[in-house]
């Protein structure tokens, strides 16, 4: 009976101990000296995935990682060597194939003579993860704090430094170890240090530290002294920092140096001020719309142009207003949408209907202008009335001109034609007297005889002329064209003219190509190119050189005349295609020929422009020659 009892205990002792392994979470082993476990309890299964048979027998060291067992074999044997309790952490290789992290704490211990290795081993991979996430999320912070352009810092609640970014060198010029020595009150102008101790006041109370949910983002502008001694206006942002129970050890901030935006919003603070003083003393109607059709704002000049107060203008709708007719209020409403669409309309002119009833034209130029982050119409509106009436008395009077000028044309057409009669009887009869008496009368007679001939010639060109250029101005001539090689037709002009050419001793150059086809009115271009060729000829020394050249150029003719006589000033250049722009032109360097009525480049330059071409003329200068140029259409 006295050994029943020890039996007893004993057994009720090994029941309540593996009541307690087989409850808690982690493995409890035995093991061999050389690792061959005695031992295994059943959590092996929940943390490895191995039963306790699979595992007892073999030797722990073949499921710990090859870069981790070193370290704990070199604990073993310092454990083995010199006894104590041992603790290790290590990764252990799970069944399905990856390894979990093991922290075991153990000793050895000896029983009935055997020694062996008794350890506890918990999970820790959780734990594991958490501190690598940790780690992760601390180098994150370490590379934006080291690498963003803004400052960050952290001060405890009495304001000195624990950390400082390196960025502070570039915002404020101080290293982080010259930075982490300045107090506050050093950091700051005295006003913005005002400011951070009455915000320290107000939000860093005994209660405020130990109320959890109370973490408000503190957004304030300060200036902060640079190194060099001057003044950066910055933006600094602060919360507080609270350990694990919620209660604020310290705070953290960002400063961003704003001096950019603080240049900016005063460049444009200027620049709403230069409009607000443009758009009050503006002599014309502004007004601002927004997108819904509603007057905003409005400067004095509002009741000037369109009748009514500012106060009855300003917060109503534009609809509202019997402005316009139907017509005109659609054309407004045109412009509108077309700067909707990013297009920018031309300015109207339509008529407005002022409040008193009164009709004035005026001239709207819309616009898209943004005030304080809104989008609004501005129109600008100008009472051209008096324009419009100067306009009408103009086209009135440019009408009654225009009848004079026809008028001129008409009398000049029919006084040239009424003088051909008598003048085709002057040189008839000279011509008969000289014909039938020429041998009975004596040289003077025949002399005067002769002259008269002469003048009815000139007489009869300068009639032509007139007659030529009153059929221009009326718009009576008809261009009938036919299709022709133009560079023929020019020589063949030339040829009419040559005797005057010999006569004065001159040389043709031809610089053009063999033909150029197109369809000109061959009595017309004729007229053009024999009065470019007189005056070359006429106004050319005796024994020089006249070129014509020809050149195709965007489906354009281009013919030029060049002679090496006595050019023309500026002034003369712009006088020469006038009606009646002869000019006196002499030279005591050149012999020239003088004559003509004036008319002749004004004719050919009606001409050219009746076919749909220009001519101009270009000259360095009195006795330097001149360039005569024509253009036609190629086909």
């Amino acid at each position: 009976m006295s050994n029943t009892k020890p039996r007893k205990k004993i057994k009720d002792s090994e029941e309540k101990l593996q009541i307690i392994i087989n409850h808690i979470r982690d493995i409890i082993t035995e093991a061999e000296l050389n690792g061959k476990f005695i031992y295994v309890s059943p959590q092996a299964y929940d943390i490895l995935g191995y039963k306790p048979e699979e595992v007892i027998g073999t030797n722990g060291f073949k499921f710990i990682h090859s870069e981790d067992l070193p370290n704990l074999a070199s604990k073993m044997n310092k454990l083995t060597k010199e006894g104590g309790p041992m603790s290790a952490e290590y990764r252990a290789l799970h069944k399905d194939g990856h390894y979990v992290h093991l922290s075991a704490k153990g000793t050895i211990v000896k029983e009935n003579g055997n020694v062996k290795f008794i350890a506890v081993l918990r999970d820790i991979s959780i734990q594991k993860e958490t501190e690598l996430k940790i780690k992760e999320s601390e180098q994150r912070y370490l590379l934006l704090a080291n690498n963003i352009n803004d400052i960050i810092w952290t001060m405890d609640l009495n304001l000195k430094n624990t950390y400082v970014s390196p960025s502070v060198k570039g915002i404020l010029g101080y290293t982080v170890e010259e930075d982490m020595t300045r107090s506050a009150k050093e950091k700051f102008t005295s006003e913005s240090f005002k400011k951070i101790i009455e915000i320290i006041k107000q939000h860093v109370t005994p209660k405020n530290i130990k109320d959890k949910n109370y973490n408000p983002l503190i957004r304030i502008e300060l200036d902060q002294y640079h190194k060099n001694g001057s003044i950066i206006p910055c933006e600094i942002t602060v919360n507080p920092m609270r350990d694990k129970n919620g209660v604020a050890f310290g705070l953290v901030g960002i400063t961003r140096n704003i001096t950019k935006r603080k240049e900016t919003e005063q460049k444009l603070k200027q620049s709403e001020e230069k409009y607000r003083t443009l758009f009050e003393d503006s002599p014309q109607a502004v007004g601002l719309i927004n997108t819904k059709g509603v007057v905003v704002q409005g400067n004095s000049n509002i009741e000037k142009i369109f009748g009514y107060k500012q106060e009855e203008f300003i917060g109503q709708s534009f609809r509202k207003f019997p402005l316009f007719s139907k017509e005109d209020n659609a054309i407004v409403f045109k412009s509108l949408n077309k700067l909707i669409k990013g297009e920018i309309p031309e300015p109207q002119e339509i008529q407005l209907h002022r409040k008193d009833g009164s009709i004035i034209w005026v001239s709207m130029q819309s616009s898209i202008v943004k005030l304080k982050n809104e989008t609004l119409f501005q129109i600008i509106t100008q009472d051209i009335s008096k324009i419009k009436e100067a306009e009408k008395k103009l086209e009135e009077q440019n009408k009654e001109l225009q009848e004079l000028n026809n008028l001129k044309s008409e009398f000049l057409g029919r006084a040239s034609h009424e003088l051909k009669t008598p003048l085709a009887a002057i040189k008839g009869n000279a011509d008969l007297v000289i014909k039938a008496h020429k041998e009975s009368l004596n040289p003077g007679v025949i002399t005067m005889l002769e002259a008269i001939q002469k003048g009815c010639g000139r007489l009869d060109d300068i009639i032509h002329k007139l007659i030529e250029s009153s059929k221009l101005e009326t718009s009576k001539i008809e261009l009938n064209t036919t299709e022709g090689d133009l560079i023929c037709f020019i020589k063949l002009c030339v040829n009419d003219v040559q005797s005057l050419i010999k006569m004065r001793n001159l040389t043709i150059i031809y610089d053009v190509t063999d033909f150029i086809t197109t369809k000109f009115n061959k009595e017309q271009i004729g007229e053009v190119i024999s009065n470019l060729l007189n005056n070359a000829i006429n106004y050319s020394p005796p024994g020089g050189i006249i070129v014509i050249n020809s050149e195709i150029k965007d489906n354009t003719i281009i013919i030029s005349i060049k002679d090496g006589g006595i050019g023309f000033s500026e002034d003369e250049k712009i006088r020469l295609f006038q009606k009646f722009g002869k000019f006196h032109r002499e030279s005591q360097e050149f012999d020239v020929i003088s004559g003509g009525s004036g008319l002749g480049l004004y004719i050919s330059k009606k001409i050219i422009e009746l076919h749909g071409g220009e001519i101009w003329v270009e000259s360095e200068g009195r006795n330097k020659g001149s360039t005569f140029y024509f253009t036609l259409p190629l086909i």
